[in-house]
């Protein structure tokens, strides 16, 4: 998979830390009932090209392209805080 997809990214404003990752020329609308009463209120957060190459924070760009191409989107949850150490 080696070409680039425009993709818009929307935050949850109910979730801190999670986002959706989608092709730009879907609609939110086009995703399942469940993920968008999840979101209910999302906000478009980004637009930007995605390739394999390109670098991303929280996420390997190979598996949010494929799950895009896979299913439509991309769902990234907030990371799980560290455990602290016993003291």
């Amino acid at each position: 998979m080696g070409e680039a997809v425009e993709v818009v990214v929307y935050k949850s404003r109910r979730v801190p830390g999670t986002y959706i990752y989608m092709a730009a020329e879907d609609e939110f609308e086009s995703l399942p009932d469940a993920l968008r009463a999840r979101f209910r209120d999302p906000q478009q957060f980004l637009t930007f090209e995605l390739s394999a190459t390109r670098y991303l924070a929280q996420a390997d760009p190979q598996t949010v392209l494929f799950a895009i191409r896979e299913q439509g989107f991309y769902l990234q949850l907030p990371p799980r805080p560290e455990p602290e150490p016993p003291q």
